[in-house]
């Protein structure tokens, strides 16, 4: 299902224009052409606040005991990520009020997430800005156990998150992913009625 949202206040920013079409060509419909949409008032800039290698780590899910230094060990432990993480991120989102927020890869370090909790952290973090988000995967976040599909949908649920896995081909009754990553989709943003410009989200599956 398509998410439109409006906005009254690995990643690739692309003028609209750049999508030629011959005269010829009927042009797609908006909702066709991009998997999500954005609107966001005319007359100025579109604001997009990108966050990149948060890695969110809980020290006390560590697989074995010497894959941290004691002081990785207390450092990043449940009770910090405050003070680690979300002080910095918040104080970014204030500053800039952003129209768009991009995580761009490496935002929880699955292997230190097995059980979810981190990754549910960092999703309440974000929703609680109330400003659309989105994001790709770096190479840390598809190590949980939780699996990639089980962390794609938690991102799906998000109220405010735009995200989708990819695409999709059904055969024999099952789905198979086109693509090697998880999350290669596109958020074209709509000022006055017309697209103006699209955001590209690509998981190399690094």
């Amino acid at each position: 299902m398509k998410r439109i949202l409006s906005v009254l206040t690995a990643l690739l920013f692309v003028p609209a224009g750049l999508f030629g079409l011959s005269a010829c060509e009927e042009r797609p419909a908006l909702e066709e052409a991009v998997d999500f949409v954005l609107e966001v008032e005319a007359g100025r800039d579109v604001k997009i606040l990108q966050l990149t290698d948060i890695q969110i780590i809980d020290s006390s899910q560590m697989r074995t005991p010497d894959r941290l230094q004691s002081w990785s060990i207390e450092n990043w432990k449940p009770e910090n990520l405050p003070d680690l993480a979300w002080k910095y991120t918040r104080e970014a989102v204030e500053a800039v009020q952003p129209d768009l927020i991009v995580l761009s890869g490496d935002n929880v370090y699955g292997e230190f997430d097995d059980s979810g909790t981190m990754l549910q952290a960092l999703i309440a973090e974000m929703e609680s800005y109330g400003i659309p988000w989105t994001l790709t995967f770096g190479n840390h976040d598809n190590e949980t156990r939780k699996g990639v599909a089980w962390t794609c949908e938690q991102y799906i649920d998000a109220e405010h998150c735009l995200f989708t896995r990819g695409p999709v081909e059904t055969a024999d009754g099952r789905e198979y992913f086109l693509t090697e990553g998880n999350g290669n989709f596109n958020i074209g943003i709509v000022q006055g009625g017309k697209l103006t410009e699209v955001v590209w989200l690509m998981d190399s599956n690094g």
